[in-house]
C-alpha cells in the first residue's frame, strides 16, 4: 500500500531523491521498492520529453501510463515511488485513491453488504418472535444488540445499515471477520 509521490519542477532533484528513498527502504528496511520514473516511460514511448509537454493530449497519455504502471505494481507489502512532475492536484488525488482501492479485496463490499444484511435479518427475526432487551446475533460470539425495549423498523435498520456501509467504504478494515461485531456496536451506539 505504501505509495510515495515525488513532486517538483524539472531538474529540481526529484530523481536523485527518489533513488535515495529507494536505497533506504531496500537497504535499511529490507522492503521491495518499485520506482516508476516519468523519464523512463517517456523514453519507452519513443518520443522526446519536450514534445510531450508541448501537447496536452500526449502529456495526459503519459500520466495514464504512469498511473497504470503504478497500479500494476502496488501491493500491501511493496513500496511504489512515483518520480514524475505530479503537479496536477487532481491527478495526485487519483493516485491516492488508486492506492487505497487494488488494496481492498475484490469482494470486500459484497462481504460487508452480506454480513450487515444477515445482522439486520437476525434482528428483525428476533423482533418477530417477541424477544426484547438483548438480541444475540447468531454466528457472532459475544455479539449482542441492546434494544432497550424499543422495536426497530426495517426502514430504521436499513437507514443505519446504509450509514455503516458508507462509513466502512471510507475507512475499510483489514479484518472482515469483525464486521458483524462492528455493525452491532454501531447499532448499539445509534440506539442510545
Amino acid at each position: 500500500m505504501p505509495l510515495i509521490l515525488i513532486t517538483g519542477i524539472p531538474s529540481s532533484g526529484k530523481s536523485a531523491r527518489a533513488l535515495e528513498i529507494k536505497s533506504y527502504f531496500e537497504d535499511v528496511r529490507e522492503k521491495t521498492v518499485h520506482l516508476v520514473n516519468e523519464n523512463d516511460i517517456i523514453t519507452a514511448s519513443g518520443t522526446q520529453k519536450n514534445v510531450i509537454f508541448l501537447d496536452a493530449t500526449k502529456e495526459k497519455q503519459v500520466r495514464g501510463l504512469i498511473k497504470s504502471e503504478a497500479q500494476r505494481l502496488i501491493s500491501r507489502e511493496d513500496i511504489v515511488i512515483i518520480d514524475a512532475g505530479n503537479y496536477i492536484k487532481g491527478y495526485r488525488y487519483e493516485l491516492y485513491c488508486m492506492s487505497k482501492a487494488p488494496l481492498s479485496s475484490t469482494n470486500f463490499l459484497y462481504e460487508i453488504d452480506r454480513i450487515t444484511q444477515d445482522v439486520v435479518t437476525a434482528i428483525l427475526s428476533a423482533q418477530k418472535l417477541g424477544l426484547e432487551g438483548e438480541v444475540k446475533i447468531p454466528g457472532y460470539k459475544d455479539c449482542v444488540l441492546l434494544t432497550n425495549g424499543a422495536n426497530m423498523t426495517a426502514a430504521q435498520l436499513t437507514r443505519l445499515r446504509r450509514q455503516f456501509l458508507a462509513y466502512t467504504k471510507l475507512h475499510p478494515s483489514n479484518d472482515i471477520s469483525k464486521t458483524g461485531l462492528l455493525f452491532v456496536q454501531f447499532l448499539n451506539t445509534s440506539l442510545r
